[in-house]
């Protein structure tokens, strides 16, 4: 579902071009350059301008009609119970000029406005993934029933909707809605043979990403957007436009990330670069298509996560899994140096931090951290290859530790099968959830001691 909610932003950005579909604006876009620190950063003009786009295929001589880019309105049109309004070419101007772009927010700032976990759900029967501020499940309602069920709910809690990236179908319904600057994004897909519904609910945070700066040679126009979905072209080669963006995005305090596990294809047309301020996140796609010579750059905002993570230095990469519940980054082998870190934002973030003492020591290999949103976070220092990292696992509570059997494996009986099994299967099973059960129970055990007398003393030990 989630490649498809991609596609699904790929094709109605033009990112993919068929013949006779047009492809996005020329080279005659107007546009002022940023007085921001860095002189090279363009600025988008909020003045209306005038362009032509080539919407036939090449060398067939067909020239499109001229379009006009405006800036978006001030206060963004509500759809009415029936009617849903798509975003327009119009409306790709950004909606604040690159040097008054807002700060991107915390976890504990965006859970505040919003915890995911706390919103009704319809219906539910299963559920794929949980976090304060991602939520996809499945649903036994039909797909109309659930988007009626969130647009009255977000109404009723004061959100407003904004016109989406593209209107609603049969098999997929995107819908965006804003209160207090933050933007969440709900998705349905249908289960048509089983009358359910997939649904997700993802916070993407208060950055509007027109608001970002761009590349010096961006040509912008012709793609429709949203604060959440943005795009533009530029003449750069893939590898010549993702370096830029990276020094690019770095200077203006964005940091790259990786997940845990990446994928080894290599595919030459096109490249993705994720990256994070805070617990905001966006990821980059640099799409070459080849009935044009220029390349697409199309940003889109994932979910935030779901716990803050500090670190000292943005240029150096962090990971961040999948599921968004543990990111490791560059540390050094100072367990001290790893507490000061976790001290020092402990306010900012909202974080009450157990007992340091003996992580210090040595004697502990974790720190737990109780945030504001309920959820806990655990800190480790952690070795691997030689270097050291620090690591951060957002649990949503306690976990308990098993009860181990100790003859819950002794005995196998001994018939023509298991006898060709190899003697130490057994013992290696029992030592697994042995080993299972102690990390379990240290867990349990540092949690615990959030609510003892040492646990409120102030972060800085005092």
């Amino acid at each position: 579902m989630k490649s498809f909610q991609k596609l699904c932003f790929l094709f109605a950005t033009g990112t993919f071009t068929f013949i006779g579909c047009g492809s996005p604006a020329s080279d005659n876009q107007v546009v002022e350059k940023s007085n921001s620190s860095s002189p090279e950063v363009k600025e988008n003009s909020t003045e209306t301008t005038t362009q032509s786009a080539q919407t036939a295929a090449p060398d067939s001589g067909t020239k499109a009609e001229t379009a006009t880019i405006a800036p978006p309105p001030s206060a963004p049109e509500k759809s009415g119970p029936s009617e849903t309004i798509a975003a327009k070419p119009e409306d790709t101007a950004p909606a604040q000029p690159a040097s008054a772009q807002v700060a991107p927010s915390n976890a504990n700032d965006a859970i505040a406005v919003v915890n995911l976990l706390d919103l009704p759900r319809i219906k539910e029967k299963s559920s794929l993934q949980k976090s304060t501020t991602y939520l996809d499940y499945v649903a036994v309602s039909t797909m109309s029933e659930c988007d009626a069920f969130y647009k009255k709910l977000f109404e009723s809690q004061g959100w407003q909707e904004l016109p989406p990236l593209s209107p609603p179908t049969e098999h997929y319904i995107d819908r965006l809605f804003i209160k207090s600057g933050y933007y969440v994004r709900v998705t349905l897909n249908p289960d048509q043979e089983k009358g359910e519904s997939f649904v997700t609910l993802a916070n993407l945070g208060n950055v509007d990403l027109r608001s970002l700066p761009q590349l010096p040679d961006a040509v912008v126009g012709g793609f429709p957007s949203t604060p959440v979905n943005f795009a533009y072209q530029t003449p750069s080669s893939i590898p010549d436009a993702a370096d830029a963006l990276l020094k690019l995005m770095e200077k203006n305090g964005w940091q790259r990330y990786e997940s845990f596990v990446e994928s080894p294809a290599d595919v030459p047309d096109y490249r993705e670069i994720r990256f994070r301020n805070e617990a905001c996140r966006l990821n980059v796609g640099l799409i070459k298509n080849p009935q044009m010579d220029k390349i697409n750059v199309s940003y889109y905002a994932v979910p935030l996560t779901p716990f803050d993570i500090p670190t000292a230095d943005v240029s150096q990469a962090i990971k961040i899994n999948d599921t968004s519940s543990e990111a490791k980054f560059a540390a050094s082998d100072s367990r001290k140096e790893l507490v000061s870190v976790l001290q020092a934002n402990s306010q900012k973030f909202g974080w009450k931090l157990g007992p340091t003492e003996k992580f210090e020591a040595g004697e502990e290999h974790m720190v737990p951290i109780n945030v504001k949103s309920g959820s806990y976070v655990i800190a480790r220092l952690v070795e691997s290859g030689g270097k050291y990292f620090g690591s951060l696992e957002n649990i949503a509570s306690p976990p308990q530790p098993k009860k181990l059997e100790p003859e819950a494996n002794a005995s196998i009986e001994t018939d023509a099968a298991t006898e060709k099994m190899p003697a130490h299967d057994a013992s290696v099973d029992k030592l697994n959830a042995e080993i299972e059960s102690a990390v379990e129970a240290e867990i349990s055990k540092v949690l615990g001691s959030l609510n003892s007398p040492e646990a409120t003393k102030p972060a800085s030990g005092k």
